[in-house]
């Protein structure tokens, strides 16, 4: 018997494109289909089944995705009195944490970047413009961040 939640064309869609673009901010493929699944479901919590289900993966795959977001705080889970089911959601401070989390990691990066730049030969100028472009976009992209989160 499947589990499957029925998802429109346009839920599906929308999936893919949030999968797509946490897999681009560094998720693994499997655990940006499961969180962005359970974005985007019609239904509010999602079983283990449901999910391996709808996604039609491995109980392993799903087991890995869950354990990992978890380990992110980007899921959480609860079980219902008197069920054996945990019921899966997004993390309630899922955003606050991921944009948390984001700022840092631009904050490590922008000062990567300056290590690099700084260990770099002088005469490559070019290039080394480049990455002080990337450092100040950088830089502008987490001040824009912080201001928005205020």
């Amino acid at each position: 018997m499947s589990n499957a939640i029925k998802l429109t064309e346009k839920e599906i869609g929308l999936l893919g494109r949030l999968a797509f673009i946490s897999e681009a901010g560094g998720l693994p493929p499997m655990s940006a289909k499961v969180i962005a699944l359970l974005t985007v479901s019609p239904v509010v919590g999602l079983t283990f089944d449901q999910i391996k289900d709808t996604l039609g993966v491995s109980k392993s795959a799903i087991s890995t995705a869950l354990t990992h977001l978890q380990g992110l705080q980007q899921v959480e889970y609860s079980t219902p009195l008197g069920e054996r089911k945990r019921i899966f959601k997004p993390a309630t401070k899922d955003m606050e944490n991921f944009f948390i989390n984001f700022l840092k990691k631009l904050k490590e990066l922008s000062s990567l970047y300056e290590e690099i730049l700084d260990a770099r030969p002088k005469d490559t100028v070019e290039f080394n413009n480049s990455i002080r472009k990337k450092i100040e976009t950088l830089s502008l992209f987490n001040d824009a961040l912080k201001a928005a989160m205020v």
